[in-house]
C-alpha cells in the first residue's frame, strides 16, 4: 500500500504481490503527477474530499471504473437510482429506488496503468495514442466519476446518444477539457476513443448547455476553478459560467 502526496488517497497493488505491486504503485503515482501537473487536472483534485484507493483492473479488455463505497450516498439527495452500466432504473419490488441519504461517499478506482501508454512509449513505438487514451487521460476520467460521488452528484440517468449516462457524459466533457489544456485529440463519446474535431466538440457539447450548467450548479467548487482557465480553447464549463454571469 502506498499513500499518494494528497493524503485521502491511497494506492493498493497488494493483490499483484511482490515487486509487481510495487511497480504498479509506483506507475500510478507516476499518473497522480501527471494529472497534477495539469490545471484542470489540479482543480478536479480538489474534490477529492473523501477517501479514494486505487486498485488494479484485472478485466480482460483495457478499462477502468470508478465504484461508490456507499451507492445510495453517491447521489443526489432522494433522487432516483440508476444503473452505471446502461441507465435502467433500479427498483425495488417493482418500486423505483432513491437515493435515501446522499451527502457524498468515499470511491475505489480500478485502474491499471500497463493496459494504456504514456506519451514516452508511444513515441517509442512510433505510433499515436487514441483520444483520451493516455495512461493519466484514462485515471483522470475515473477520478472525475470519484468526485462526483464524494459530492453526492453522481447521476446515471439516460443521456445524450453515445454517452450511455449523464455521469459519463460529464466525465468525457471534463476530460475533453484535461486533453485540451495538454493539446490532446478530443474524444467523441463514450463508445471507443473516436477523434472530434475542436469546432465539432463545441457544436456537440454546446448542444447539451443544461446539462453542463446542471454539472456547474452541483459542483462550484471544482467547476469554478476550471472556468477560470481561459487559455484553453475548448472548455465548456468557462462558457456555462459566462453565460450565467456566475463566476
Amino acid at each position: 500500500m502506498r499513500t499518494y502526496r494528497l493524503q485521502n488517497i491511497q494506492i493498493l497493488g497488494d493483490e499483484l504481490g511482490g515487486s509487481a505491486a510495487t511497480e504498479y504503485e509506483r506507475n500510478v503515482v507516476g499518473a497522480l503527477d501527471t494529472i497534477q501537473l495539469n490545471r484542470v487536472g489540479s482543480a478536479v483534485f480538489t474534490g477529492l474530499t473523501r477517501s479514494l484507493t486505487i486498485r488494479p483492473y484485472t478485466g480482460t479488455r483495457p478499462n477502468g471504473t470508478a465504484s461508490a463505497v456507499s451507492a445510495p450516498a453517491s447521489g443526489v439527495l432522494d433522487h432516483r437510482r440508476y444503473r452505471c452500466d446502461n441507465a435502467a432504473p433500479i427498483t425495488n419490488n417493482g418500486n423505483p429506488a432513491r437515493y435515501t441519504t446522499g451527502g457524498g461517499t468515499g470511491s475505489v478506482i480500478r485502474f491499471s496503468p500497463s493496459q494504456w501508454m504514456t506519451s514516452g512509449v508511444a513515441d517509442s513505438r512510433r505510433v499515436s495514442i487514441a483520444a483520451a487514451g493516455r495512461t493519466d487521460e484514462v485515471l483522470f476520467h475515473e477520478t472525475t466519476h470519484a468526485i462526483h460521488q464524494m459530492a453526492g452528484q453522481m447521476n446515471c440517468s439516460d443521456a445524450p446518444p453515445g454517452f450511455d449516462t449523464k455521469d459519463e457524459f460529464w466525465a468525457i466533457l471534463l476530460t475533453n477539457i484535461y486533453c485540451s489544456a495538454w493539446n490532446r485529440p478530443l474524444r467523441r463519446d463514450h463508445h471507443g476513443h473516436t477523434t472530434i474535431s475542436l469546432t465539432a466538440a463545441r457544436e456537440l457539447f454546446g448542444r447539451y448547455s443544461t446539462m453542463i450548467d446542471w454539472m456547474c450548479v452541483g459542483m462550484p467548487a471544482v467547476t469554478r476553478a476550471i472556468a477560470r482557465i481561459d487559455w484553453i480553447a475548448f472548455n465548456p464549463v468557462r462558457d456555462s459560467y459566462v453565460r450565467r454571469a456566475a463566476l
